[in-house]
């Protein structure tokens, strides 16, 4: 079941162990920029998300198991690894498909 209202946890000292922000803009800002171009140009390509219509990961259709990672991974396809990798541990983290039994 997945569960979006509690992301970080409610203690105020506790949420400060979560810089996202900082590990977005310091760390990785040109890499998240291409996931999410990334993302945006596969939506186009297999997703109702035309015309404008806004963003959506239909995660009853795209599941991975691992095996995608290794495939674009050795076809050099860095953004669709990556993306592939972060589907993997968000499934995990939510206990969506494959990994909700």
């Amino acid at each position: 079941m997945e569960n979006n209202t509690h992301i970080f946890p409610e203690d105020a000292q506790e949420r400060k162990e979560y810089p996202v922000g900082t590990f977005i803009r310091d760390y990785f800002p040109h890499a998240i920029a291409a996931l999410a171009h990334h993302s945006y140009k596969c939506q186009q390509q297999h997703g109702p998300a035309t015309n404008g219509a806004p963003m959506e990961w239909l995660k009853d259709k795209s599941i991975g198991d691992g095996n995608e990672i290794v495939r674009h991974f050795m076809e050099g396809d860095y953004e669709a690894t990556a993306w592939r990798a972060l589907e993997l541990l968000e499934r995990k983290l939510t206990g969506l498909e494959p990994f909700d039994k």
